[in-house]
């Protein structure tokens, strides 16, 4: 239903009646299914021809899948929260709301499935990769690039508050290997041979005592708080 009786254009009051069907003028409308009334451009609902508003027209051609039907990994548990979703659960234990369209159209898992394909994909590695370039990175680079590496640098960092532990700053953080990553290279990815440090203080870590044979002594003492 349209609330809006009159309307004024180009300076004139003029019967919503009166507008033409490609009027961009904005008028008051109740939806009639759930009684909220909602601003909508008149050219709009001369196209539409009713007043009822998105979500209830969604509500109305929403399409229900049948509880217990298997669409691949995914079986379909009960109807979703949300219009046009159904609640499915997954072969892997997962239970996830999903579009009852996606499903339709071909969606077979909750996600897992697309996660373990890309997991366990046979990606070219060096020199049968597109952009190799003659192995000019450093063997401690291409660790740096691993994905345990980068699990163990996020652990670190979170572990330790997404703070340094000599100031406290937030910024430029660095995953510190207590035991340095030379001489100890079986304690490289261990959780607990990590400490955060910014770049700063990681910089005088190190100028205080180099890069090799570091040791967790050598990380207290650098912690303690300065007497001076």
């Amino acid at each position: 239903m349209i609330i809006t009786e009159h309307v004024v254009k180009r300076g004139k009051r003029i019967p919503v009646s009166e507008l033409s069907k490609s009027s961009c003028v904005k008028v008051a409308v109740e939806c009639p299914e759930c009684l909220k009334i909602r601003s909508v451009h008149y050219r709009s609902l001369a196209a539409a021809g009713h007043t009822v508003c998105q979500a209830c027209m969604m509500k109305k051609s929403e399409k229900f899948l049948p509880i217990g039907i298997q669409y691949g990994m995914l079986c379909v548990v009960g109807k979703g929260k949300r219009a046009g979703y159904s609640s499915c659960k997954c072969s892997c234990g997962t239970v996830k709301e999903i579009r009852n369209q996606n499903i339709l159209s071909g969606q077979r898992s909750c996600g897992c499935e697309k996660a373990h394909n890309f997991d366990n994909a046979n990606r070219p590695k060096g020199k049968d990769h597109g952009l190799w370039k003659g192995g000019v990175s450093s063997e401690r680079e291409r660790t740096m690039q691993t994905r345990d590496y980068k699990i163990w640098r996020e652990f670190v960092i979170e572990r330790d508050g997404h703070k340094c532990l000599k100031c406290g700053t937030e910024n430029e953080l660095k995953a510190h290997h207590i035991e340095d990553y030379r001489t100890a290279p079986e304690k490289r990815t261990a959780p607990d041979n990590g400490a955060t440090l910014c770049k700063l203080c990681h910089n005088e870590f190190h100028k205080c005592y180099g890069r090799f044979n570091t040791c967790r002594e050598q990380l207290n003492a650098f912690l303690q708080p300065s007497t001076t």
